[in-house]
């Protein structure tokens, strides 16, 4: 496809994929005419220039989102809170959660019950949930990028209900991915890799070849002779990208498969491939973009499924099986499917949402134009609306009125701006961190109590930077930098 030959809708001529696992820079991208934005002001949802997006600093679960909620973990909540406020408000369906999952809750009960009164609480200061959106004000041009979920990607494929909400909210995946993908772009700029001193004996940045799937043009064995590597590990390392030895002789695939997944990636590396230190070193955060853990953690048949090198010698036959992760066995058994990336991440999918059920939010009416749409938050909690998204809002308390198997509606308590208030509803539907529900809810039978301790999060931090001038990377020829062993693993225009 000729950079002409068909443009992205809402790229402004610029390819979609210009964003950074790790440290993201969006400087010379998503070129979008607009007006500045108007600047994020700290405070409640309904103050005058009142806009999340702007907000810089730490945006996932950001400082006032989550203190209450670790005061309920810890048992000290009740102990300080004030007086719970009876509001008398009583709402068909109450949800926990403004993000993907809780708006969506909201759009299908409404789509069954048109005329359903619908509370969301939220404990963040934006509606999203993981699905983040960065924006920045570059001399009056507006610059996005994802600040959490990036990606229409897995599971693969979607289920019927979630292909068919994203058709609903007008978002075609494979058209867009047809209209937006540009694999040309930066075509003249290589991959690169930053060997740090403290691992590999001295810093370096050698460019040429990369990780995690950017791959370069150079061959391995002339960039592996420029890195601050001895013979053995150049050689190691070799073996694990190009290497054809079948180092499972006599087993069958499905034999093959079985063992990779009671394995880690690291064990297959050291006692399968028998490489050395150095060079399980520096394969051992590949993993941490996709998983946010390194390969000592990765079942070796997943990191095979997702693409990671190192199984040509075995000649797996090509499909998943019942011991790989979702994300995995998708690319096994679906690998032709669109992966498609908003310039805001799928922050577009939640803000598309939240048109639809509060319309005066956000303007327009397609995929396209709904991401440079500036929102409008004074909308989000209007008095006497059908529908109300209350930021900054806390819930601490789920209950059944009576007993569950006689419940006459649920009583939801939540904390905003230090009261603590009461509403009560037909439903409540819990969409927020499932480790959570056992503190809101303490009537839940002791085994699924147990089943929801046992979720964990796993911290992965993206870090977006806007820089004015990216000529430095291009005077380096790189438009990524992978770090084996850095802080920031990936870094990428």
């Amino acid at each position: 496809m000729s950079d002409d030959s068909r443009k992205c809708p809402f790229s402004g001529g610029i390819d979609r994929r210009d964003f950074l696992n790790g440290v993201a820079v969006s400087a010379a991208t998503l070129a979008m005419a607009s007006k500045a934005s108007a600047q994020a002001t700290p405070g409640m949802q309904d103050d005058p220039g009142y806009y999340p997006p702007l907000q810089h600093n730490l945006r996932g679960s950001h400082p006032g989102s989550f203190e209450n909620a670790h005061a309920l973990r810890d048992g000290t909540f009740w102990e300080h809170a004030k007086k719970p406020e009876d509001t008398h408000a009583i709402y068909d369906l109450v949800i926990a959660g403004a993000g993907i999952s809780g708006l969506s809750a909201a759009y299908f009960f409404r789509k069954a019950k048109p005329n359903a009164k619908i509370l969301i609480l939220d404990n963040h200061d934006d509606f999203g949930g993981h699905a983040k959106r960065n924006e920045y004000d570059l001399n009056g041009r507006l610059e996005l990028l994802n600040g959490g979920t990036e990606l229409i990607d897995s599971p693969r494929p979607y289920s019927k209900v979630a292909a068919g909400l994203l058709a609903d909210l007008g978002i075609d995946p494979v058209k867009l991915t047809e209209e937006c993908d540009r694999p040309e772009l930066y075509k003249d700029l290589s991959p690169s890799i930053w060997f740090d001193k403290e691992t590999f004996g001295k810093d370096a940045l050698v460019v040429g070849q990369g990780r995690g799937g950017d791959e370069g043009k150079m061959p391995w064995k002339d960039f592996l002779a420029q890195c601050p590597l001895d013979a053995e590990t150049q050689a190691d390392i070799l073996r694990v990208v190009e290497g054809d030895e079948d180092v499972m002789p006599g087993l069958t695939s499905d034999q093959k498969k079985d063992k990779l997944s009671r394995i880690s990636y690291r064990d297959y590396l050291k006692d399968y491939l028998k490489v050395n230190a150095t060079t399980l070193a520096f394969f051992q955060t590949i993993t941490h973009d996709e998983y946010g853990t390194g390969i000592d953690a990765e079942p070796a048949l997943d990191c095979w499924g997702f693409g990671i090198p190192g199984f040509k010698g075995l000649k797996l036959a090509p499909g998943s099986t019942d011991r790989m992760g979702n994300t995995a066995a998708g690319y096994q058994d679906n690998p032709d499917l669109p992966t498609f990336h908003f310039p805001d991440g799928n922050a577009t999918i939640a803000r598309a949402l939240v048109r639809r059920l509060i319309p005066s939010v956000l303007s327009g009416s397609t995929a396209e134009d709904i991401v440079t749409a500036h929102a409008n938050y004074a909308a989000l909690n209007k008095a006497g609306a059908p529908l109300a998204i209350r930021l900054s809002s806390t819930v601490v308390g789920a209950k059944n009125i009576g007993t569950p198997e006689n419940s006459k509606g649920v009583e939801i308590a939540y904390v905003r701006a230090g009261n603590v208030y009461r509403v009560h509803a037909a439903n409540c539907i819990l969409a927020g961190y499932n480790m959570m529900i056992p503190y809101i809810c303490p009537e839940l039978p002791e085994a699924q109590k147990e089943a929801l301790h046992s979720l964990v999060k796993v911290p992965l931090v993206y870090t977006s930077v806007a820089i004015r001038n990216w000529q430095s990377w291009h005077r380096l020829g790189i438009r990524s930098i992978s770090a084996p062993m850095g802080y920031f693993t990936s870094i990428q225009l």
